[in-house]
């Protein structure tokens, strides 16, 4: 695990796509994740993760659901801090869906959100979509993401 900056300014994920993966295969051996956790810096009751690439099915299935339940089973309200790195292409249909059913399940989970990017049509969506959701919703660009992570902490 490594802190956001580190992950926005490194090549962690180059090369790697997940759209050249079957939505229900295991991850090959060689391949990564295109979302993974950040735990530099983050109060115990923050979910904080970064993504990469084309992110799929599979990364919630085995990255973001058992993540965000993990900390609502110990902590029962979390803050969640999304980052989306350099490299972000966008979310499969069904990642969306995945999106939206963790979102509506866990609805009153959520103390917080903050989402760090610098992708025009991501940051109008959460704009959008934050009127929805009952808990403060902030768009951070990338040069604030210390400002997003001391956000997601307080």
């Amino acid at each position: 695990m490594a802190n956001a900056a580190s992950i926005l300014d490194g090549d962690f994920f180059q090369g790697v796509r997940s759209n050249s993966m079957p939505e229900r295969a295991s991850y090959k051996s060689n391949e990564k994740p295109m979302i993974e956790q950040i735990s530099e810096d983050m109060q115990n009751n923050v979910v904080a993760l970064c993504a990469h690439g084309m992110v799929s099915h599979k990364d919630y299935e085995r990255v973001v659901i058992p993540t965000v339940e993990e900390k609502i089973r110990l902590y029962s309200k979390v803050r969640f801090l999304f980052v989306l790195a350099d490299d972000f292409e966008g979310y499969t249909a069904e990642a969306m869906w995945d999106d939206t059913k963790i979102g509506l399940q866990h609805l009153t989970a959520f103390e917080k959100i903050a989402v760090v990017t610098n992708t025009e049509w991501v940051k109008e969506a959460v704009r959008f979509f934050g009127f929805f959701v009952p808990c403060p919703v902030k768009v951070f660009p990338k040069e604030e993401i210390q400002s997003a992570t001391a956000w997601a902490n307080e």
